[in-house]
């Protein structure tokens, strides 16, 4: 189940800056820090595959296993027997060199259960390869229960497991964080970001403290940005996004009335999915702790949050609803419908060139007429934009006789916007189309003198001096003068 909140749209008005630093930095760690942590599992990997240590360690990490008399130690030791029997060597190479405590354990007294012969090369290597593990992100700033520390405790919210994992979480605070930060400031914003990340990482590691199994990520932070973002609105109907199963779409409703919801949808994930890695409890606890600080912020200063931009209707204008409406219809492959909108939201706001291109588009899935048609209006839009001139110069050289739908003045109208353009053939074969048709034509010469002027200029300006001068002359040959 996903409900994401979507009642507010981005504005650079109200420009998220914090937000902003929080994704770059995250970013940043993950592509130019965590991104190392690979290579280093490879090389530890190497060294103790070539020093021949698994032979050395694997009956005594068996029986450090069964003396330990835990459930956990219990379930590591058949996982491990079963990769030994699978013959997954490296694999089972891995799991003894993550874990710390076995080599503190050898270390204590490495001449009984590593044999004299091989103690000082084992001293020597096995510490650069413990060094190595323990330098990897996730072990060296990541939260361990067992090794609760304040920095790790704001070091995890920066972390994460893999590219899907920062993606997701990114979203999720994009999403509702551009609209908090906005309604409650910067600095408010990013305290209480911190806050939420560091009270679900407290949730998470009170749950067991023997625990030995790292956490990272903004999960839990991200979740009290979602909690933040509802206690901003109350109990204001707000847009939410919805993806239940097969069921999407968009609701309205009272934002806090999400609030037990998402608590509900975490506890019962915890009680029911055992297996998953997921911390579901830091993220119930970073919601909860999201929600508390912002109640308790407006108690004492009730003008924290900026209720101006809250109350700001930023709903979707007429266009843009007649607009979606059009898409929904292409979505549902009801064209006919999507065609006679699109019609319908010409004749109300205009023929711009994006409401002609999609009707144009349209136009090719019922008759040629249409196509024709469309494509005609498509041309006669007075547009300066490049890839719109680019669209058009492309219309016409799909078209095979252009001067039998468009006047004269329209072809040079056409002709001079298309002078701006890089490409300069489509505005002569324009100019060659006009001067055969029309050239001996008395009215007709000043809109051809205008058109051949503007390819000298366009000619000019490419450092292309012998077109340049042709049209120049041509421009004073039909005028009867020089220009």
């Amino acid at each position: 189940m996903i409900i994401i909140p979507t009642e507010k749209r981005f504005d650079w008005r109200y420009a998220p800056t914090v937000m902003f630093g929080i994704v770059l930095l995250n970013v940043l760690i993950f592509f130019f820090y965590q991104s190392g942590d690979d290579n280093k599992i490879e090389q530890a990997l190497d060294i103790y595959q070539q020093q021949g240590f698994l032979e050395l360690e694997w009956p005594a990490y068996k029986t450090y296993l069964a003396s330990k008399n835990t459930v956990q130690a219990d379930e590591q030791l058949t996982y491990t027997e079963a990769l030994f029997e699978q013959q997954d060597f490296g694999s089972l190479a891995v799991e003894i060199m993550f874990d710390s405590h076995f080599y503190d354990h050898l270390f204590n007294d490495p001449y009984n259960l590593i044999g004299y012969n091989k103690v000082e090369t084992w001293l020597d290597q096995r510490a650069k390869i413990n060094a190595s593990i323990l330098s990897l992100s996730f072990l060296a700033y990541g939260l361990i229960p067992s090794e609760l520390s304040i920095t790790t405790l704001f070091t995890t919210q920066f972390l994460h497991g893999d590219t899907m994992h920062l993606l997701g979480n990114m979203f999720f605070l994009v999403i509702c964080g551009f609209a908090v930060e906005a309604a409650i400031g910067h600095w408010r914003f990013l305290a209480f970001y911190l806050i939420s990340g560091v009270f679900a990482s407290l949730a998470h590691a009170l749950l067991d403290l023997s625990s030995t199994q790292p956490l990272v990520g903004a999960s839990g932070a991200i979740s009290g940005v979602m909690a933040m973002y509802l206690a901003v609105f109350k109990f204001r109907k707000i847009e939410f996004f919805y993806w239940l199963f097969i069921f999407v779409g968009y609701i309205r409703a009272p934002a806090l009335i999400i609030l037990p919801i998402y608590i509900g949808k975490e506890l019962v994930s915890f009680y029911t999915d055992t297996d998953s890695n997921v911390a579901v409890m830091a993220h119930a606890g970073g919601f909860v702790m999201g929600a508390l600080l912002m109640f308790v912020s407006q108690w004492l200063s009730p003008k924290s949050i900026d209720v101006e931009y809250i109350e700001t209707d930023q709903s979707l204008d007429p266009y843009q609803e007649a607009l979606a409406g059009v898409f929904t219809d292409i979505e549902n492959f009801r064209f006919d419908s999507a065609y006679k909108n699109t019609q319908a939201l010409i004749t109300q706001y205009g023929e711009n060139f994006r409401n002609l291109a999609l009707l144009a588009q349209l136009a090719q899935l019922r008759d040629p007429a249409d196509q024709q048609a469309a494509m005609l209006r498509l041309l006669k839009v007075d547009t300066q934009e490049p890839t719109e001139l680019e669209r058009q110069a492309q219309l016409l050289i799909n078209s095979a006789q252009p001067a039998d739908y468009l006047s004269e003045e329209e072809l040079c109208k056409l002709g001079s916007r298309l002078c701006r353009l890089d490409n300069l053939k489509p505005a002569e074969t324009l100019f060659d189309i006009v001067q055969a048709k029309y050239g001996n034509m008395t009215n007709s010469k000043n809109n051809l003198a205008i058109l051949a002027k503007k390819l000298s200029i366009a000619f000019a300006k490419s450092n292309n001096a012998l077109k340049s001068k042709h049209y120049h002359g041509l421009a004073s040959k039909i005028l009867g003068s020089t220009l």
